[in-house]
């Protein structure tokens, strides 16, 4: 077998668990997740095997988190991993998945073998495709197009320098802010799980199609214990129609607690009946000038959008978020 263990024909993939995975495993896995960080994001915060080893001994129940490794002979290291989240509620058909090989274990099958044990899994849970990812300046767009998948909606990934950056507050007479991080407050809860389904109303294209998704008090409360279990904390911003007493627009952000430098926006929404009054800068204002005065640990804001999504990329840009890079949404049928 030749030293760098690569040539082989058949790459060892198996699912990293959350109880028998060992200490070194969970680190081999964090060595070539942050070398394939580094090679995307050069200049952003790299996480910490903290983060890593929270992600393996806390999967969660509700859309829970598998990591699975490519290994090399003597399983010391890793040549490329899959991180999946299986998906609940009415798009529970598919698996969300990051896969990425070690920038030094490319063009040996790696990728391929990761596929592969993610489809056989699925298939084994009525799943039938795994959605992802592929940057177009990368060779990951060339791995998914040879694999088959068919593509959706392109979309730009952009940025927010916490801080370096300018917030200027403003107010919109009749709207007010509400705002939590530990739960929906349960006078809001009804009214929070109408709104979060104006994430139906999301940009949509190409052959990648997604299923209308409904909320109950249930379903959220769940969602929320989950992300707990996760050591996942969710800050969310929501703006209210005095009048209505009811929330119409919403902004999400979660941030790892054994990463705290880093934070991903989520859901970002406004009803209908509300758009065009400047609702979705007010939101998106809110949560950075919360972040920024509550976090000064906070480094990076990141958030996608749909390339069409011309408002929403006018609002990111009028608040500084910058160095947008394009993505195609990509995904693997099983078969």
């Amino acid at each position: 077998m030749p030293s760098d263990g690569l040539e082989q024909t058949l790459v060892k993939v198996d699912v990293l668990d959350a109880v028998t995975a060992t200490d070194a495993e969970v680190a081999a896995w964090h060595e070539c997740a942050v070398a394939a960080y580094r090679e995307l994001w050069p200049d952003e915060p790299h996480p910490p095997l903290a983060y890593h080893t929270q992600r393996v001994r806390n999967p969660g129940t509700t859309k829970p988190y598998r990591v699975f490794v490519a290994w090399d002979d003597d399983r010391e290291r890793a040549l490329g991993a899959a991180e999946t989240w299986w998906w609940d509620g009415a798009n529970a058909h598919r698996i969300m998945a990051d896969v990425y090989v070690h920038p030094d274990a490319r063009r040996h099958g790696v990728g391929r073998a990761l596929v592969d044990a993610v489809a056989e899994a699925g298939r084994a849970d009525n799943r039938t495709g795994m959605l992802g990812g592929a940057r177009h300046d990368t060779a990951g767009l060339d791995f998914v197009t040879a694999m088959g998948a068919k593509f959706g909606l392109d979309e730009f990934r952009s940025r927010l320098v916490l801080p370096e950056a300018t917030v200027t507050p403003f107010e919109v007479p009749g709207f007010s802010v509400v705002r939590w991080s530990d739960g929906c407050p349960e006078e809001w809860l009804d009214s929070f799980c109408r709104l979060s389904e104006v994430m139906n109303t999301a940009p949509q294209g190409g052959e990648v199609r997604w299923n209308d998704d409904t909320w109950d008090p249930e379903r959220m409360r769940r969602s929320e214990a989950d992300l707990r279990a996760k050591q996942l904390t969710e800050y969310t911003v929501c703006i209210a129609d005095d009048t209505a007493h009811e929330l119409v627009a919403l902004t999400q952000v979660q941030i790892a607690d054994t990463w705290p430098e880093v934070g991903e926006q989520h859901d970002t929404g406004v009803l209908s009946a509300y758009r065009g009054k400047k609702l979705a800068k007010l939101v998106k204002t809110e949560m950075a000038l919360w972040l920024q005065q509550e976090f000064p640990e906070l480094h990076l804001l990141s958030t996608w959008n749909a390339v069409t999504n011309d408002s929403m990329l006018a609002v990111n840009a009028s608040m500084g978020y910058g160095d947008r890079e394009r993505w195609a949404e990509a995904e693997i049928a099983f078969g």
